[in-house]
């Protein structure tokens, strides 16, 4: 039971998530990242049930390829773990996609390629 992704491109790539967390800094969500998927790769970026769930997600590869969306925060370059508000000098703002799991999806898969 869990959300993974597939790279499906030739680079290798970098995935944040966001997830909800009910009172996280005074918001109710949550943002993790950097996932790092070789080419052809998988990653289990979150485990447990996901069905019936809403996610935030966010992903680029070493070519330059970016797969965004409209709802725009913070992610800093390095490894991170924190509430949708956090922010640090290295972060820039990136719009990430969201993903509704079907509630029949036990175990969903996000395959990206370029």
């Amino acid at each position: 039971m869990a959300i993974y992704v597939h790279n499906g491109t030739a680079s290798t790539m970098y995935v944040a998530l966001a997830y909800h967390s009910p009172n996280c800094d005074g918001d109710n969500w949550a943002k993790k990242g950097w996932w790092q998927i070789g080419p052809g790769g998988r990653a289990t970026i979150r485990g447990g049930a996901s069905n019936g769930a809403k996610y935030f997600w966010y992903a680029e590869n070493d070519a330059g390829m970016q797969w965004a969306g409209p709802f725009v925060t913070n992610l800093p370059v390095r490894a991170f773990d924190w509430c949708w508000r956090t922010s640090s000098t290295d972060s820039s703002p990136k719009g990430l996609r969201m993903l509704l799991v079907p509630t029949t999806s036990v175990n969903h898969s996000l395959v990206l390629q370029g």
